[in-house]
């Protein structure tokens, strides 16, 4: 698996902190992306969007707009 660094060249991790303050330290699934979450807390935040929206956002992925 590729190493996600920066375009300075560094290692960047995953933004969640955790209840305890502590950050994740995993790598981030898209180093150059607004959101810079690892690929477990984007899939804890689609699963909590999801929820939140009834069900609705799951079954739109993919589809044309």
């Amino acid at each position: 698996m590729p190493t996600a660094l920066s375009p300075e060249g560094r290692r960047v991790t995953c933004r969640y902190l955790r209840r305890s303050g502590d950050q994740c330290t995993a790598e981030v699934a898209e180093p150059d992306g607004e959101i810079l979450l690892c690929t477990k807390h984007i899939s804890l935040t689609l699963e909590l969007v999801n929820h939140l929206a009834g069900g609705s956002v799951t079954a739109t992925l993919g589809k044309p707009a």
